[in-house]
């Protein structure tokens, strides 16, 4: 079991300039820190021991933060996410300040003082809470962001960020490193690499048109490859870097193996820690140098194991059909070149296409149950669909109802957010491994629960999960 580390103590002595651990001092830098050095310290955050979640504590501790950073930083933030070029365009999502404490005390419980370098990649938060909360002097950071493409937004996005940073907190310019990804390399114009990093990196490359692209593997790499000793990085991203049998996470598990780093902690967000991300997310800390393979924390989830199970056992399935699947394989190219009306990908959005691609099926009732990030977003229509989605025909709209008062039940998303899941695609759907259920009668979440025999902890789990998430 890993050590419950005191990120309160550990702080205190961060700041008076006591030694953390004895370590070897990395790239030229002192054991300790001179006191006169040292800026004023700020009362030391407070700790959630390692949580992400709405209880009562964390509410407190969120508005001792937003104090602690400031209320006209967290307007401006709000304003940021919010505009949907910026979401949109770079696969943002804001962090929430609990989770950034709770990473950053990872890099202190591996020595990281204010006189070290780090690099942030990607959110601005992250340095809001290190010049806010830590106290950590500007020039010691170096934040890492997508240069290239924000330039073709307009700079609509980059003059938002320049607002926080650089016009109310006095960030320097010359610590902003653009970041550039070429044949999944990735290029930047830093002069010198950092002490530390803590980075949650963009999940997917929104220029790529393919859906199931995964940018941060390639920044995964970067940030863990050929760095200096005494490194350590806390990244945030997809708890797939877990699934050591498969794509990254068999790479993930073979770098372990070879000595070239190791994790020291990890945890998965259970419940998960942001709104609107279609993948299970985790965060961990990896330190250059040789150790033990990581034990995967997806391992240690019994109830998740068993109530997959209970689904995928069950004999009866949904008949889903995969409609116009040539029409899929052209997909968007067409759209704008007719009048023939398709729906997309299980939401209410729909593209056009000639009238010679006549899709199969026109005018008949059915429900769309997408394959891609929008399984929860079942809607019922008489239009053709195609690209990423099957369809359930019904005989009328109170047929619908009934198939989908389970198929969006709890229990059901739960399932389809976590089978033998690595991507924002939906093998339940796409292998058609969904029971189908008595369609005669509407179904609670309770009544569910019921019709596959879940004990009180495998209900918990699936609650659990639907949990309010930390802001």
């Amino acid at each position: 079991m890993t050590e419950v580390f005191d990120a309160e103590a550990a702080l205190r002595k961060m700041q008076s300039g006591e030694l953390i651990k004895k370590r070897s001092a990395p790239r030229g830098v002192t054991m300790f820190i001179p006191k006169k050095t040292i800026v004023p310290p700020v009362e030391p955050p407070v700790v959630i021991n390692r949580t992400v979640g709405n209880d009562k504590n964390n509410i407190i501790n969120e508005k001792k933060l937003k104090f602690q950073i400031g209320g006209k930083a967290y307007a401006l933030l709000d304003r940021m996410y919010s505009n949907p070029d910026f979401n949109r365009h770079n696969q943002n999502i804001k962090t929430p300040f609990i989770l950034i404490q709770e990473a950053t005390n990872l890099l202190i419980a591996e020595g990281y003082t204010i006189n070290h370098t780090i690099g942030v990649y990607y959110c601005v938060e992250f340095v809001i809470y290190l010049i806010k909360v830590l106290n950590v002097p500007k020039e010691n950071i170096f934040f890492y962001d997508d240069g290239v493409r924000e330039a073709t937004n307009g700079g609509r996005i980059m003059s938002l960020k320049k607002q926080l940073l650089v016009d109310l907190f006095g960030f320097p310019v010359v610590n902003i490193h653009h970041t550039v990804v070429k044949k999944d390399i990735i290029m930047t114009n830093e002069k010198k690499r950092p002490d530390f990093v803590i980075a949650n990196p963009p999940y997917q490359d929104s220029n790529n048109s393919a859906k199931n692209n995964k940018l941060w593997h390639s920044f995964t790499r970067d940030i863990l490859e050929d760095r200096q000793p005494n490194y350590a990085a806390v990244i945030i991203c997809p708890s797939s870097i877990f699934k050591y049998e498969v794509g990254i996470g068999e790479w993930f598990k073979k770098q372990q193996e070879l000595g070239k780093f190791h994790v020291t902690a990890a945890r998965v967000h259970n419940p998960p820690a942001f709104e609107n991300v279609s993948v299970e997310t985790c965060h961990y800390i990896a330190k250059i140098g040789k150790g033990n393979v990581y034990p995967s924390p997806l391992d240690n989830n019994p109830h998740r194991s068993s109530i997959l199970s209970k689904l995928e056992s069950y004999p009866i399935k949904l008949n889903l059909v995969e409609e116009n699947k040539q029409l899929g394989q052209l997909g968007k190219s067409l759209n704008g070149t007719g009048t023939i009306k398709v729906a997309m990908s299980g939401v209410n959005k729909f593209y056009f296409v000639d009238e010679k691609y006549v899709p199969d099926n026109t005018g008949q009732l059915k429900i769309v149950v997408s394959f891609s990030s929008s399984y929860k977003t079942q809607l019922t229509t008489k239009l053709p669909t195609c690209q990423l989605n099957r369809v359930i025909y019904v005989e009328d709209e109170a047929h619908a109802d009934r198939i989908r008062s389970y198929t969006t039940s709890k229990l059901y998303i739960y399932f389809a957010a976590h089978y033998r899941r690595t991507s924002g695609f939906t093998p339940a759907v796409k292998n058609n491994k969904l029971p189908k259920l008595d369609d005669s009668k509407m179904w609670t979440d309770a009544e569910v629960y019921q019709f596959f025999n879940l004990t009180e902890a495998e209900v918990r789990e699936v609650e659990n999960y639907f949990a309010p998430k930390a802001k």
